[in-house]
């Protein structure tokens, strides 16, 4: 066990269970796990995977028995690499009627500055037209279009732009620009993961129905996009019965509602909680 992937499943075994010395049930990926990057993205999409297993075999284990888990008596939980990365790149596997949608628009993507490169997301409507609308480009404007209207100003001067007009641009930066980032500095001091447990007076879990940890389990999915959709998505994988609540104001990209929307049910309901929609 490479020391990252060791580090990092402690930490997120730990945040899961609330239990470190459940990490020892947790085995490396069987295989690689294909996902290029500079930074530890494939031992981090491994270990959130083996986690979120750590825990469901734990809360299975609980609720047949009665009694808290101990390493001994978990199954030990083996990755399947090339599985995580279909998990983590499946807008590359997924096809609808045998054809592969694509997954961005043209409106998304890495853009030349003035001084460098910032990053687009224009993937659902309201965002492409909040870009286009910043950059002062009519609502048909191509790809080529926005790359030369980005080349007018620096990374920072869109960056902030957006983020006053409500359009989705980030600059991108070096390893040490972002250590010296407010932002950096803000999150710093929160751990990988925070877990909050909100004291509503539940009824403790019984034995479930089903063999799945998280049977009669209910959840309210308000999410949208990708993260929340597939944390959800995680839960019903492990039993729990989720719906999801969308606003009929704001559309959803079909093969990505498909992708993120299984073992869910689904249904739209009016509601204004943001000045910016996601």
């Amino acid at each position: 066990m490479s020391a990252s992937f060791e580090q990092l499943a402690s930490e997120l075994v730990s945040a899961a269970t609330g239990r470190t010395e459940l990490v020892a049930a947790l085995r490396p990926p069987a295989g690689p796990v294909t996902l290029p990057s500079p930074l530890p993205v494939a031992q981090l999409a491994a270990t959130a995977v083996g986690a979120a297993s750590v825990a469901a075999a734990s809360l299975a284990y609980a609720r047949s028995t009665g009694r808290e888990v101990d390493v001994a008596s978990l199954i030990p939980v083996v990755l399947d690499g090339p599985r995580v990365t279909a998990a983590y790149r499946s807008e590359q596997v997924f096809t609808w009627n045998g054809e592969r949608p694509d997954a961005w628009a043209p409106a998304s993507g890495f853009f030349e500055t003035a001084d460098g490169w910032v990053r687009t997301h224009g993937n659902y409507p309201h965002h492409a037209a909040a870009l286009r609308r910043m950059l002062g480009l009519g609502d048909d404007a191509g790809k080529e279009a926005i790359a030369a209207a980005l080349r007018t100003a620096t990374g920072a001067h869109w960056e902030d732009r957006a983020a006053a007009e409500g359009a989705i641009v980030g600059r991108v930066r070096t390893v040490q620009e972002w250590r010296t980032h407010p932002h950096a500095d803000a999150v710093r001091a929160y751990p990988l993961v925070r877990r909050d447990v909100a004291d509503r007076g539940a009824s403790p879990l019984t034995e479930p129905a089903s063999s799945l940890p998280l049977a009669d389990v209910r959840v309210l999915d308000l999410t949208r996009v990708i993260a929340g959709p597939v944390s959800t998505r995680t839960l019903a994988l492990f039993g729990a019965d989720v719906l999801r609540i969308d606003s009929p104001r704001l559309p959803e990209i079909d093969w990505q509602f498909l992708d993120t929307g299984q073992g869910k049910r689904s249904t739209t309901q009016p509601a204004t909680c943001s000045r910016h929609p996601s």
